[in-house]
């Protein structure tokens, strides 16, 4: 029972990161359209577009919290294994779980932060898009969504740990390196 409800967990944290992989190649891909066309419009044309500058930026900081949710799922974050891999293997073991509890408080603190900045901007609009859009839609729900993201892909690997027995965890370590897939 316990093996299904993880593979519930996995497959569904595999699908939220299909949507962050897609939506991040539309976000980069549509801020290259978009640049080209202003460069293209201001220099050639002598008409800028209006709206342009306000949408990239916003694309930009959206496409940072998605892309941060995706990297950490797949673990494609920048990390210094130096001290970890001189760890005995049980440490390590520990380490993983106080790792991933450090992230979720930290990310905690960011959704306690985001949802104090939620609730200031959301009298506030965008200024120049062609739709009239509340400006927390690109500043504090990427941050919000990328923590609880975030949180969810850290419970599910400290879950992952707790059923793990040590001599499998010392086995996959010696085997795979310090990250755990």
């Amino acid at each position: 029972m316990l093996a299904k409800i993880i593979n519930i967990y996995k497959k569904t944290l595999n699908i939220i990161g299909l949507f962050e992989k897609w939506f991040g190649i539309f976000l980069l891909s549509s801020l290259v359209i978009i640049m080209n066309a202003q460069v293209f419009f201001r220099y050639v044309l002598g008409n800028a577009i209006v709206w342009a500058e306000e949408y990239l930026i916003y694309a930009f900081i959206v496409a940072i919290f998605v892309g941060a949710s995706y990297g950490y799922k797949k673990k494609r974050h920048t990390t210094i294994t130096t001290l970890v891999e001189r760890l005995p293997s049980n440490f390590k073991y520990f380490y993983f779980i106080f790792k991933y509890s450090i992230i979720i408080l930290a990310c905690i603190a960011l959704l306690i932060g985001g949802s104090i900045s939620f609730q200031m901007e959301s009298r506030q609009t965008t200024i120049s898009l062609p739709i009239v859009l509340p400006r927390y839609l690109f500043y504090s729900v990427p941050i919000l969504y990328c923590a609880t993201s975030i949180i969810f892909t850290s419970i599910y690997e400290i879950i992952l740990l707790i059923i793990m027995p040590i001599k499998k965890f010392d086995k996959q370590i010696q085997e795979e390196g310090v990250t755990l897939n």
